[in-house]
């Protein structure tokens, strides 16, 4: 899609996505084995006669890297690590080392709210979330889950937002302390993308307050994209 919106002369923008997102674009994603749907099934029923952690601390013993990379309930990674070890009997991670991508050359802006404005938009998106029904999406889900209509293992559920509406339908908390858990960790995943952020060498950032700031962000990446085009 980048190439071919190139070829028509244009700039191609990509917004929002994850840093791994990012970092797929930029520098493409590392081109391992072919998955083995026998190694996946054996793994995933590890895991739910098991525990994930069980796999974990395998993963730990043959590529601690990958291990502390990893985050706790990332099952799907956790397999991908374990997979590609079986298969090549290498960690995952020096395979990565050895076999860079090529470059993909691109203009990062990383817009940065100052912390209260970010808690406020935090807040104020997750009260959207609720009014358009996403209690009842994560009820929808509860009723899958104690029907046996989808695994317990299953990625969804632990997804954050829904991972603490669950919760509260089980009884476990309010719907108030599942909105400020919510929040919480909203605030935190944050700070964690930040720090990866801060880390990315070649971000032009641009610091925000307030919805009006936007304005002056896409004046500062339309230059930087197109420096002859001035202002007036």
């Amino acid at each position: 899609m980048v190439r071919e919106i190139e070829s028509r002369g244009r700039v191609p923008i990509v917004a929002g996505g994850s840093g791994l997102y990012i970092r797929a674009l930029n520098q493409g994603l590392f081109h391992g084995p072919a998955r083995d749907d026998a190694i996946r099934e054996r793994l995933t029923r590890r895991i739910q006669e098991e525990g994930l952690e069980s796999l974990r601390e395998d993963l730990r013993r043959v590529d601690p890297q990958a291990h502390a990379a990893i985050l706790p309930g990332d099952p799907v990674r956790v397999i991908r690590a374990l997979e590609v070890h079986e298969l090549t009997g290498r960690p995952i991670t020096a395979l990565r080392r050895e076999r860079p991508p090529e470059p993909f050359p691109v203009q990062l802006f990383g817009l940065r709210w100052s912390r209260p404005a970010l808690a406020k938009r935090i807040a104020s998106r997750l009260e959207k979330q609720l009014k358009r029904g996403f209690l009842e999406e994560a009820r929808s889900l509860f009723g899958e889950l104690a029907a046996g209509r989808l695994p317990a293992d299953a990625p969804g559920p632990r997804t954050l937002g829904y991972r603490e509406l669950l919760a509260h339908l089980r009884g476990e908390s309010s719907l108030d302390s599942a909105r400020e858990r919510i929040a919480l960790k909203t605030r935190q995943l944050a700070k964690r993308q930040e720090t990866w952020f801060r880390l990315t060498p070649g971000v032009h950032w641009i610091e925000l307050e307030s919805e009006e700031d936007l304005a002056m962000a896409a004046r500062i990446i339309q230059d930087r994209l197109d420096p002859s085009a001035g202002r007036p």
